[in-house]
């Protein structure tokens, strides 16, 4: 009886401590993702051609960015990411490596890398369907862009959360979503900073949000 009741506040206190650990990781990626795309709106005109932005260049008097604007820059970020395939393949590797921590991985070499390959692939098939989407029912069908912009940004994190669940074969759903965020939203992070020095990155920025319409 002892024993069980011991079992039981271990493991209420672990999934005690997982949950804070969890909120804490979402509060931050929350919180540097809002930084993100408002930095970012205050150097890439919404909806500007790619080649009309000079690398670098800072665009003059830029508009405020929206609460809608935060999901449409959100989804361009991501894009620019998930469509890197076949040079992603590694971050799925290395995502899978940071989730495990000090476990080892559990599969051959070969399978490994293939479940990689594969997994990327098919985000980047998802992030082609839910960019398709977006300009369909926004620019096409004409409905709210912003609301277009929220309702697929989580429609894309759900079906990537399962993806990952699936494609690796996790023990938890919730695997799936820290593959998910730590797969795409780490290397949003060092390209951000690379790209807030250089601005290499806002061409490919420009191509992504030309098919996502402006709320503003």
């Amino acid at each position: 009886m002892k024993r069980n009741i011991h079992d039981a506040l271990v493991a209420s206190w672990r999934w005690g401590t997982w949950c804070r650990m969890w909120s804490v990781s979402l509060q931050t990626i929350l919180l540097f993702s809002t930084v993100v795309v408002a930095a970012q709106a205050q150097d890439i005109p919404p909806g500007k051609d790619p080649k009309a932005v000079p690398l670098g260049r800072k665009v003059a008097d830029p508009e405020p960015i929206g609460p809608y604007e935060y999901f449409r820059f959100n989804l361009a970020w991501l894009a620019t990411v998930a469509l890197l395939w076949p040079l992603n393949i590694p971050l799925a590797a290395l995502a899978y490596k940071i989730r495990q921590g000090h476990a080892p991985i559990r599969m051959e070499p070969q399978e490994f890398w293939l479940r990689c390959t594969f997994a990327t692939l098919f985000l980047e098939l998802v992030t082609i369907g839910a960019v398709a989407l977006d300009y369909f029912l926004a620019e096409e069908a004409d409905l709210p862009a912003g609301v277009v912009h929220i309702v697929v940004f989580v429609g894309y994190g759900a079906v990537a959360w399962w993806l990952f669940f699936i494609m690796f074969a996790l023990e938890d759903p919730f695997q799936g979503l820290s593959m998910f965020f730590i797969y795409l939203y780490l290397p949003m992070m060092v390209l951000f900073l690379v790209n807030k020095m250089f601005g290499w990155w806002n061409p490919l920025l420009n191509l992504a949000l030309v098919w996502l319409k402006t709320t503003s």
